[in-house]
């Protein structure tokens, strides 16, 4: 139901985009690091990989729908395990300068945050509201619209959680590629 819900909000949200908008798919990754105290000690530093699309309204400001997944081993060396976060985001974008060759930008958004945990054969994962805040840098790499950026997904996961009640904090460090598709 979680994900119907969320497809619903996505859905609405794409209509709403006006048809002059720029479209453009980006993705990228880079090194993500547990903060919050409840994981910290439990999973080490990892992979952050994501990807989504943004809807330009104007220079400076952007609707934007993103999936994202990362993998992280479990410290406890006597575990063979991971820990794997994913998320689907909506949100909004601020850029500083517009189009300018080298460009700052913040972002925030809101969506569903998971959490799958893998020992041995068995696994466990859960679901619950999540978000996410950062800042960047686009820039231009020849004819490639390139970025730079650090972002923190956060979620609480409840004591009706099949992982048990835990604060989920990342904090990523990531490059990536944008590429328009055309629109206004």
């Amino acid at each position: 139901m979680k994900l119907l819900t969320l497809c619903a909000a996505g859905a609405l949200t794409l209509a709403a985009v006006p048809a002059a908008a720029q479209v453009n798919l980006y993705g990228g990754g880079g090194a993500a690091f547990p903060t919050s105290s409840d994981i910290k000690d439990d999973v080490d530093s990892g992979l952050a990989l994501f990807g989504g699309v943004t809807f330009d309204l104007s220079s400076s400001f952007s609707l934007y729908a993103e999936g994202g997944w990362g993998r992280h081993d479990l410290s406890d060396s006597e575990l063979d395990g991971t820990a794997s976060p994913s998320h689907l985001l909506g949100g909004a974008l601020f850029s500083f300068l517009g189009d300018a060759p080298l460009s700052p930008y913040v972002f925030g958004g809101l969506g569903v945050q998971t959490v799958k945990v893998s020992v041995q054969d068995e696994s466990e994962s859960d679901s619950t509201f999540g978000w996410q805040l950062g800042a960047g840098l686009g820039f231009d790499i020849g004819s490639l619209n390139a970025f730079g950026e650090g972002r923190y997904h956060s979620a609480s996961f409840g004591e009706d959680s099949d992982l048990g009640e835990f604060d989920f904090g990342m904090f990523a460090v990531v490059v990536g590629l944008s590429f328009g598709l055309g629109g206004g």
